[in-house]
């Protein structure tokens, strides 16, 4: 018979993250037997009013994060244009760093600032479990406030987005010299891309309904860099201009449906937009997840563990080379393709103005890390990360989370 805690592990022996190795994950203890956890079975369980309260707060939570719009701030608006120039002025043998134009900045008198800094006060007062969730999004969310209105040629930008992101382990820039090695970079043949953006839209569309994935809608853009992403408010989308192979589709689907679709699917089932967009740090672990779930097949996409492994050595000497040396570097490993290698370092400097300044996107870590995380765990323990949109911080957490929700009614013990 399975019983409210029949999941529940408390973690007594969890290893601090800095005692992890890049391939590990904190250890979740023990199982516990169900009457060893009535006393904190009292101290998560919530009232009414505070239940009420909570769905009140999550929503304006939810608000705020909606404003965010990562993909919309980190846009190069002149990517044509300043690709165009960077190689006039290699063919003259003359050095240049781009410079990219992003879209308006959006937050300044929105008022938006404010009303974050508000919401995680009322947090930091309210004595739930999950406020401490709330608080650490929260802080992120005001820090990426200020760092969008701040000048991206500045030291105090480039300070703030090293305070924000983590730069790679020498362990892990190894582990991606170690892996292009073994997983060189490999031209694609278009002669193989015979799914266009219509036939694609399609057939996600069957997936999604296939999933149950009923709120999901595929839209066909331009307005997108890559071939395909997932936004939150309900759509996939896909370049209008992308060609696709059979293994591509399959992998998308693993990848951006199953991985990205699904993690949102399974927060909307908590009720709380805090899981539906993700505790602290979730990225490494969603994209890892995708990652993982994109090469489970016997002829996977091409160059998926190249491409990771490249982005984290362009980050690993973004504090020491511009847009042209990185370039420079990046062709000892993307040899004959240098459009396709601009627009890879391009990827990695997106976030700023000047390319010349010594500072990137340093969220392109995150995929080598995720992956290397989850690359021994079992089926049940990527499902729970799946579910529960937690990050590497806080995933011994989860069977508490879990209990969390169940005994306040937002979950089942099937979940």
């Amino acid at each position: 018979m399975i019983t409210l805690f029949s999941n529940w592990e408390i973690n007594e022996d969890a290893k601090s993250l800095e005692n992890l190795g890049m391939d590990k994950l904190p250890e979740r203890s023990k199982l516990q037997k169900y009457n060893d956890f009535l006393e904190d079975f009292f101290n998560l369980k919530m009232s009414d009013e505070d239940k009420e309260t909570l769905i009140k707060l999550d929503r304006e939570y939810g608000y705020i994060y909606s404003m965010r719009n990562l993909d919309y701030n980190r846009e190069i608006i002149n990517l044509n244009e300043e690709k165009q120039r960077f190689f006039q002025k290699l063919s003259e043998n003359k050095r240049y760093n781009p410079i990219f134009e992003h879209n308006p900045e959006k937050f300044k008198g929105s008022g938006i600032l404010e009303y974050a800094i508000e919401l995680q006060k009322k947090f930091k007062l309210f004595d739930c479990f999950l406020s401490e969730y709330y608080v650490e999004n929260l802080e992120f969310f005001i820090n990426y406030v200020k760092l969008i209105q701040m000048d991206r040629n500045s030291q105090e930008f480039v300070n703030l987005v090293n305070t924000m992101y983590s730069k790679p382990s020498p362990e892990l820039v190894s582990k991606a010299y170690e892996i292009i090695n073994q997983n060189p970079y490999k031209k694609v043949s278009k002669n193989a891309e015979n799914i266009d953006a219509h036939s694609m839209k399609i057939k996600m569309e069957k997936v999604l309904k296939d999933l149950g994935y009923d709120k999901w809608k595929v839209k066909i853009t331009d307005e997108i860099t890559p071939r395909m992403n997932v936004k939150d408010n309900y759509i996939v989308n896909i370049n209008a201009n992308a060609k696709f192979t059979e293994d591509d589709f399959l992998g998308l689907v693993e990848h951006e449906i199953k991985g990205h679709v699904g993690r949102r699917f399974y927060g909307d089932k908590t009720g709380l937009i805090l899981f539906r967009n993700g505790l602290n740090g979730k990225n490494e672990l969603d994209e890892g997840l995708a990652i993982f779930n994109s090469l489970q097949f016997k002829k996977p996409k091409s160059n998926i563990l190249f491409n990771i492994s490249f982005f984290t050595l362009i980050i690993s000497q973004i504090d020491k080379m511009d847009f042209y040396d990185l370039f420079q570097f990046g062709k000892q490993f993307i040899k004959n393709n240098d459009k396709k290698l601009f627009n890879k370092i391009a990827r990695c400097k997106r976030v700023c103005n000047d390319t010349s300044v010594l500072v990137g996107d340093m969220y392109e870590t995150d995929y080598l890390k995720g992956y290397l995380r989850l690359l021994n765990t079992t089926q049940s323990e990527r499902q729970d990360i799946l579910k529960f949109n937690v990050g590497v911080k806080d995933y011994d957490n989860i069977d508490k989370i879990r209990a969390f929700l169940i005994v306040n009614g937002f979950i089942d013990q099937y979940f």
